[in-house]
């Protein structure tokens, strides 16, 4: 047995009132080959070759590299659940997939400081904006595992779950994304052609208080 780590907890997603993405959780995968696990090179690099989408003679090329018993052969790699479960399948048990898990922004700056951004940093975690206010329903809870060694340091066994982890709660928020647009493109052209140094616009619904867009100029700097 090896040492005991934390597993990530998938951080919820915020959706519009509309239901349209406003920041996401994505995981993609650093794929990788363990050496000392290959039982027919051949077989594997058809493998790898077709669900990489890589020509299998680079493939092949990038395994026999001489260095490190480990060889990554793609970072950042999208994966769908069955092209994971053919390389669970099909790789000899000598393929490692290990998730990277990215926070993204579709919006395209619109609502940048309303929705503010999530970054974690090697010694910290870094939120403003709603990512930090609602971090509490966001963030869920790490789960634990513990890695499986042998002697022989060519060999990757992967981890046992001891507990699993608690994903974050998705949320839908009542800001209208294409009237945030609006607002800011309007608030900024009245302040260009007024000369003025700032304003603000908040848009709520009378029937219920609901905010729908909150504008202000200049913007809250969040830095992605």
């Amino acid at each position: 047995w090896g040492k005991e780590s934390a597993t990530n907890a998938e951080r919820g997603n915020l959706y519009d009132r509309q239901g349209r993405p406003l920041a996401l959780s994505v995981t993609t995968w650093q794929v990788g080959v363990s050496k000392g696990n290959i039982k027919n090179l051949d077989s594997l690099c058809t493998t790898l070759s077709e669900v990489l989408e890589l020509p299998a003679r680079d493939v092949r090329r990038k395994i026999n590299r001489k260095g490190s018993p480990h060889a990554v052969l793609g970072r950042d790699v999208v994966l769908s659940s069955e092209q994971r479960l053919r390389l669970m399948r099909d790789g000899q048990q000598a393929v490692t997939t290990d998730p990277i898990h990215s926070r993204i922004y579709p919006t395209d700056g619109v609502g940048a400081s309303l929705i503010g951004f999530y970054r974690k940093d090697p010694d910290e975690i870094r939120t403003t904006g709603f990512e930090n206010s609602l971090d509490s329903y966001l963030a869920g809870k790490p789960g634990r595992a513990r890695e499986i060694r042998t002697g022989l340091t060519s060999r990757k066994l992967g981890k046992v779950i001891l507990e699993e982890a608690v994903h974050g709660q998705s949320l839908v928020l009542t800001v209208d994304s294409d009237l945030q647009a609006i607002c800011e493109d309007r608030l900024a052209e009245s302040i260009r052609k007024t000369g003025s140094s700032g304003g603000s616009v908040l848009v709520m619904d009378p029937s219920n208080g609901d905010i729908l867009a909150a504008a202000s100029w200049p913007l809250v700097k969040t830095r992605r």
